[in-house]
């Protein structure tokens, strides 16, 4: 029998992760203080997500901040009273949102004891705690800062794109230093860096995901998080959207959680040691903001989007535009997948799955929407 202790539980990975494990059987300690709701207001609460899991049998939650100074007891006496042979963890709680450090020297402090510290404890919980198991740990393509888009780069009707028609995407070796990488992206890296001392110094059984956007099934799509989520819940539900600067060309590389779940299993089954993965969807299903907004309103994923008002199956749905770009938004973001395709071949065919429609359908169910329908 396995157990994963997995903190941000009831986020948008942490309960698709949770809900995969769980139905295989395995039992989940969960860790998770709904932060996400003081960070992003109450459409940004995971409270939903978390009732979910409450129905399985082999959950068992923990309303804790991983900065805890009581976590160690908590989280044994849950332990104590259960059946295992092998002990995971994968820590993916974080302060989530970048803009938040940028209000002030509190709120900076904060997003650093979440993401620093917080990463620290949690190394120092699966010590404690002498787990047998893998420690995954959730970071994120921020900690390469603008290294990640230094490349000179086109411009066409509805993307940046790369001027050079040969660059598969930014490796694991993108430079770390020298680069200004955003508050939040600082304090992600400051537990980026930890996770990887421990694994030297400690031998210990770590992997690391840098992945840049999230989604899939969770309705807590916010303005500043969740940018496929709040999407469709901006334009199908609310009627409006607002895209911010670069005329909607910014380019993401999203993975829908069931699919990152499903390689963070397959890789603690299959572990091969110590390493440091970029995980995202394939280059070639990356998308702009222009080009999603096109597929989902069947119109063409231009400039001609912007500030329009559109009649969609009897209902007018509005694309405004603001100049100014999101806080360390990029033009620009497509990662090389060859380490991690290569070292767990597997995870290809994961990644093949991961398509927009995929995405949208979880999506859409997450709201309660036919995605079906609306494709029609």
């Amino acid at each position: 029998m396995k157990a994963y202790i997995i903190t941000g539980s009831a986020g948008l990975l942490g309960s698709r992760l949770s809900h995969l494990l769980l139905q295989k059987g395995h039992i989940v300690v969960g860790i998770d203080n709904n932060s996400r709701e003081k960070f992003f207001g109450k459409r940004g609460s995971v409270e939903s997500n978390l009732e979910k899991l409450k129905n399985y049998e082999n959950y068992y939650h923990i309303t804790s901040s991983i900065l805890d100074e009581d976590l160690l007891y908590k989280v044994s006496s849950v332990l104590d009273s259960l059946k295992f042979d092998t002990l995971h963890f994968v820590h993916s709680a974080a302060q989530p949102a970048h803009d938040y450090p940028t209000r002030g020297f509190k709120e900076r402090l904060e997003d650093f004891r979440i993401n620093g510290e917080g990463t620290l404890r949690m190394l120092e919980l699966y010590r404690e705690l002498k787990a047998n198991g893998i420690f995954v740990h959730i970071s994120t393509d921020k900690v390469y800062g603008y290294h990640s888009i230094d490349i000179p780069l086109v411009e066409t009707h509805s993307r940046f794109t790369p001027k050079d028609p040969h660059f598969k995407g930014f490796t694991e070796e993108t430079p770390l230093d020298k680069s200004s990488k955003s508050f939040f992206g600082t304090s992600k890296l400051v537990g980026d860096l930890y996770a990887q001392e421990y694994a030297y110094q400690y031998d210990l059984p770590i992997v690391i995901f840098r992945s840049n956007c999230i989604t899939g099934y969770s309705p807590t799509g916010v303005p500043l998080h969740g940018f496929l989520s709040y999407l469709v819940r901006a334009l199908f539900i609310e009627g409006e959207y607002t895209i911010n600067g670069y005329k909607g060309k910014q380019v993401r590389v999203s993975i829908d959680a069931d699919i990152y779940s499903k390689i963070i299993d397959h890789v603690i089954d299959n572990f091969k040691g110590f390493d440091i993965y970029n995980i995202a969807c394939l280059p070639k299903y990356s998308h702009s903001i222009l080009e999603a907004i096109g597929y989902l309103l069947k119109k063409p994923a231009d400039e001609n989007l912007l500030n329009s008002e559109i009649e969609f199956k009897g209902e007018k749905i509005k694309v405004n535009y603001r100049e100014q770009p999101r806080h360390y938004d990029y033009k620009f973001n497509i990662y090389d997948l060859t380490k991690l395709t290569t070292h767990y071949p597997a995870t290809k065919e994961f990644l093949e799955e991961n398509t927009l429609d995929y995405m949208f359908n979880n999506i859409f169910s997450s709201y309660g929407l036919n995605y079906e329908e609306i494709r029609r």
